[in-house]
């Protein structure tokens, strides 16, 4: 938010001296936001993905992964808890040991999808109740 707020104030500042300052603060937030992200990955990467895309009240039931995109906090976008996460997403219950050229092939190819591997139920529910029991 505070990104936002001072890419905001940068653009609607008078002068280049405030300008600058704007833009010296929210450098410096992102720069903490990115040292959180570091933080939650390097302790654990899965429950950073979960932080990532749990909706939170606080702010108005955003994922702090759509208010980096909102803010244009191209930085934290670029970690790869946000890349994970983007992955993770697209490739919904499909495994990374997956090769990308068998996906692709199997768009072409339909009887190829019974080589894809998937996750398997209990995994799923795995991380159903990593994120259940996060309160956040």
């Amino acid at each position: 938010m505070a990104i936002a707020v001072y890419r905001a104030l940068a653009n609607d500042a008078d002068n280049n001296q405030e300008k600058e300052e704007f833009e010296e603060n929210r450098s410096e937030f992102e720069e903490l936001a990115i040292d959180l992200m570091a933080q939650c990955h390097s302790t654990n990467p899965e429950v950073a993905q979960v932080v990532l895309s749990r909706s939170v009240k606080i702010l108005n039931d955003r994922t702090c992964l759509e208010l980096a995109g909102e803010c244009e906090a191209r930085k934290c976008l670029f970690h790869r808890s946000c890349n994970g996460l983007c992955k993770e997403i697209w490739n919904g219950h499909i495994l990374k040991e997956n090769s990308n050229w068998l996906i692709w092939f199997s768009m072409i190819f339909p009887p190829l999808l019974f080589f894809i591997h998937y996750r398997d139920k209990k995994e799923i529910k795995s991380i159903a109740t990593l994120v259940s029991n996060l309160n956040l």
